[in-house]
């Protein structure tokens, strides 16, 4: 996926706003895992989608974080604490990793008086931007 097309699909799907703060979550292997060629592919996505939300950040006056955690090894296992209160701390939180997040991320999303708005993408690949992410598609 091109530049301009990341740009209208982040645009177009999370509508970032002027003051936000975007966090980009990834998960990343311990030594014990596999660490397959479509995570590594996954992390270098999530990094180009941080770069271009940082593009976008300079002319729309939002703030992005990318922020790398310990896999949880398992769908929907806590992720850890730290991580939850950074999510907390933001306005939009896409989390592009190999192992869900949802049911950490779902209660922040529930709580009180929370802005927060949470994608939880796991196992996205980076082939979705030609096909299922496609302005085209």
């Amino acid at each position: 996926m091109d530049e301009k097309s990341r740009i209208k699909l982040l645009n177009d799907v999370f509508s970032p706003k002027k003051g936000e703060r975007i966090l980009i979550l990834v998960d990343i292997p311990n030594d014990k895992m596999i660490y397959s060629k479509q995570w590594k592919d996954r992390i270098k996505m999530a990094n180009e989608w941080y770069n271009t939300f940082k593009k976008m950040a300079e002319t729309e006056g939002f703030f992005v974080e990318y922020l790398e955690f310990p896999s949880t090894g398992k769908n929907n296992a806590q992720i850890p604490d730290d991580i939850k209160e950074n999510v907390r701390d933001s306005d939009l939180t896409i989390a592009l990793t190999e192992y869900s997040a949802t049911s950490s991320l779902v209660p922040i999303c529930k709580e009180k008086n929370n802005r927060v708005r949470c994608a939880s993408m796991p196992m996205i690949e980076k082939r979705m931007e030609k096909t299922a992410f496609s302005p085209a598609f």
